[in-house]
């Protein structure tokens, strides 16, 4: 991918990639199990455990290193990740500060996520996105 994004503009990806998942989970009827629930089943587990095993299980694929979002829908995988970085340039504004953290501070969320609806979520849901081809690798 030529327009890498720099690695703070990267995290709204991964928060949207995450976001888009939960919501393609959602319409497969897929329940997410909470926190509570996860500690709760293995109570050797500390807080932020429970929360990697749910980013594992139910997030989307990120690939830190090679800039790629991957989600799944059906049991098919979607790289969004040229959409997304779309989305986030056209929704980012503000100084270069305010995309070191990880909150909304320069970033216009609500409207990345009518972007997201209607740019990924509603092509993954009806067909139109073609999927990944298949691999042996399964990250």
């Amino acid at each position: 991918m030529s327009n890498k994004p720099w690695k703070g503009r990267f995290n709204r990806c991964w928060l949207m990639g995450m976001l888009i998942q939960r919501i393609l989970l959602s319409l497969e009827g897929v329940k997410i199990p909470s926190i509570e629930e996860i500690l709760s089943s293995n109570p050797k587990l500390t807080v932020a455990d429970a929360i990697n095993i749910q980013r594992d299980i139910y997030g989307a694929e990120v690939d830190w290193e090679a800039y790629k979002i991957t989600v799944r829908f059906h049991g098919e995988r979607y790289d969004i990740t040229e959409i997304l970085i779309k989305i986030v340039n056209e929704n980012s504004y503000g100084d270069v500060i305010d995309e070191l953290g990880m909150d909304t501070r320069g970033f216009n969320f609500s409207s990345a996520v009518r972007a997201a609806q209607k740019e990924i979520i509603s092509k993954i849901v009806s067909g139109t996105m073609t999927p990944k081809k298949s691999t042996n690798n399964s990250s």
